[in-house]
């Protein structure tokens, strides 16, 4: 069984999502692999994996925009808060 390297340091889970899941939040590595996707009526996640450091943890996907199918927007995130 191969062993789990964590990386000394905490999670930068803030600029992970800013710079939208493209990088591991301990190491910054993009050697990263998804699971499939499992979802409710509010959210949809996955479970991602570090290929380097070995860390994992869950990205969590929430509704953001609506698009017709001819690809106009409808509705973005925010167009009914006041």
């Amino acid at each position: 069984m191969s062993e789990t390297i964590k990386v000394n340091k905490s999670a930068d889970f803030r600029e992970y999502v800013k710079q939208g899941g493209s990088k591991c939040p301990w190491c910054e590595s993009m050697e990263l692999d998804g699971s499939g996707f499992e979802f409710d009526a509010n959210a949809v996640w996955q479970e991602v994996n570090c290929g380097d450091c070995k860390n994992r943890w869950i990205d969590i996907f929430t509704l953001t925009a609506v698009e017709s199918v001819e690809g106009r927007v409808l509705s973005k995130a925010g167009d009914y808060e006041r």
